[in-house]
């Protein structure tokens, strides 16, 4: 999201696969939904117009704690100053990893209803799924890696 606030311009590319992650905070939920929704008004806007137009909507005491937010201090993609390119490419490679873990996650919690069974065969719809999933994983794994 501080990528995203800091180039604006990145959600035009990336607004599908962000809306689809889940965001366990629901302040920072709350600030993407209003963010993508924001953006897909006035495209055009520039990350400080971006920041004003969230605070006036009631997302200011997310984007305080977004800016105060521990932990990716090492990506420098994710810094206000990061050059556009270098930004598109963390951000790439951070959003297709986030992908590929939820798919994991959900891969796994089906498997572990086909390992509770109740002594019943999983139906073709799950067995579906199952295997769904799995390919969706694999395909995962090669998501943005040719992006320049």
């Amino acid at each position: 999201l501080k990528t995203l606030l800091a180039h604006p311009s990145l959600l035009d590319e990336h607004s599908d696969m962000l809306c689809e992650l889940p965001i366990t905070d629901p302040a920072l939920a709350g600030l993407r939904d209003q963010m993508v929704a924001v953006w897909s008004e006035a495209p055009e806007l520039t990350a400080e117009q971006l920041a004003v137009q969230l605070a006036e909507q009631g997302q200011q005491s997310a984007l305080n704690k977004l800016q105060a937010g521990q932990g990716i201090e090492f990506l420098s993609f994710a810094k206000p100053g990061a050059e556009l390119r270098d930004a598109k490419r963390g951000l790439s490679d951070a959003l297709a990893t986030l992908h590929r873990q939820a798919l994991n996650h959900e891969l796994s919690e089906t498997a572990q209803q086909f390992d509770k069974g109740d002594g019943n065969a999983p139906s073709e719809d799950d067995m579906g799924r199952w295997r769904s999933l799995g390919h969706a994983v694999q395909d995962a794994r090669f998501t943005y890696t040719d992006m320049d």
